[in-house]
């Protein structure tokens, strides 16, 4: 959760008056001075994360060639494209998880890797794991600072915060195993919040969710965007969702791309679309820079 103080020096009643409290934080939330998204726009150096040439590959496999874009504080950045386009392995380079073959990713302004909260495709060894909700969240503090695995009374204040924001307080003495995946979902979301204090990326959250419980769960990040002003970067098949959502879009094909704002990915894909279906259908065609986008073979 990204608060933004005019000094370093807080006074007894700042302190008093942003203290989070487990119980009715969300609605006092408020209070406390926080980054939106039109404000991120606003601030000098905004660029978080610009990525130049980079080239991927999986299981010895090319799947991402000479690729380069950036992303903004505040924005709502999807990735589509088909599957085996390399979606997960670019999102694993994001995450410092997996070097580039060449090219490289910088963080700018300030941002680090403890500032990204991640949401990982939902498996069904996670279903099943035996831990209780609160246990769940408490663990996405871990990693937020250098004291090893002990976690603080702050900790714990921050994951009822986010638990309340996402409404599963009352579940958090429940097993986590015996959750709906819906509510599984948003224990795992509460989960990356406790670490996203800036960037918050997800890999197709809403898959095996049903259109109700997926319906929510994009509201919901949606919310974390615009009322927060943390930046989201998602990967997501659902084209509807994307275009409802998204202020930009990078979408893959095999070695084309298209990166630009969403009003623009429109006109692109609806070009492509017109085409005959083949290599140059939905997804990649020559034709992106007429479209406010960058097309690259």
């Amino acid at each position: 959760m990204p608060f933004v103080f005019k000094s370093k020096k807080i006074s007894a009643d700042t302190e008093k008056e942003t203290k989070i409290h487990p119980a009715g934080a969300w609605k006092n939330y408020s209070k406390v001075r926080r980054i939106n998204a039109e404000q991120c726009r606003n601030q000098i150096g905004n660029k978080i994360i610009d990525v130049e040439n980079i080239s991927l590959s999986y299981e010895n496999k090319a799947v991402v060639n000479n690729l380069s874009f950036q992303v903004y504080q505040g924005d709502y950045f999807c990735i589509v494209g088909e599957n085996g386009s390399g979606k997960t392995t670019l999102l694993d380079a994001l995450l410092g998880l997996k070097k580039p073959d060449c090219g490289k990713i910088d963080l700018l302004d300030s941002l680090k890797r403890n500032d990204i909260g991640f949401l990982p495709q939902h498996t069904e060894v996670q279903r099943d794991f035996p831990a209780t909700v609160f246990e769940i969240v408490m663990s996405g503090c871990i990693g937020r600072h250098s004291k090893g695995p002990f976690l603080s009374k702050n900790d714990r204040q921050t994951a009822f915060t986010n638990m309340e924001k996402l409404g599963i307080t009352s579940l958090s003495s429940r097993s986590y195993r015996e959750l709906s995946g819906g509510q599984q979902q948003r224990v795992l979301l509460a989960r990356a919040l406790c670490s996203a204090t800036r960037v918050l990326m997800l890999d197709e959250p809403v898959t095996g969710l049903d259109p109700k419980a997926a319906s929510d769960m994009y509201s919901l990040v949606h919310d974390i965007n615009k009322k927060e002003g943390i930046t989201i970067i998602m990967i997501s098949h659902d084209i509807s969702s994307v275009l409802k959502y998204a202020s930009h879009v990078l979408c893959l094909d095999r070695s084309k791309y298209f990166f630009g704002p969403v009003e623009n990915f429109i006109k692109y894909r609806d070009k492509a679309c017109e085409k005959q279906y083949g290599d140059d259908a939905l997804y990649g065609n020559s034709d992106a820079y007429k479209f406010g986008g960058t097309d690259i073979n």
